[in-house]
């Protein structure tokens, strides 16, 4: 049986650069505050609200599973705390 834990990604970086759209545009598009994108981008927060998930997948025309991927940590590595 096997201890692996998985953890939720938010994939905005890769999706924004598959969409050619910056940060800029997307907080245009949106009304995201563009420090708050950063942020999202950046990892700083894990997920968006369910308001701004919305917006963003509106925003960029993906869909939800492209935004958010679950992954699989193996058991022989750590993760930071």
């Amino acid at each position: 049986m096997s201890n692996a834990k998985s953890i939720i990604c938010f994939q905005l970086g890769e999706v924004l650069a598959r969409r050619k759209m910056s940060m800029i545009a997307l907080s245009r598009l949106t009304g995201i505050s563009p420090g708050a994108i950063g942020d999202l981008k950046r990892g700083r927060h894990s997920l968006p609200s369910a308001t701004n998930l919305a917006k963003i997948i509106d925003a960029t025309g993906v869909s939800i599973s492209d935004l958010i991927v679950v992954q699989k940590i193996p058991e022989n590595i750590k993760r930071d705390a």
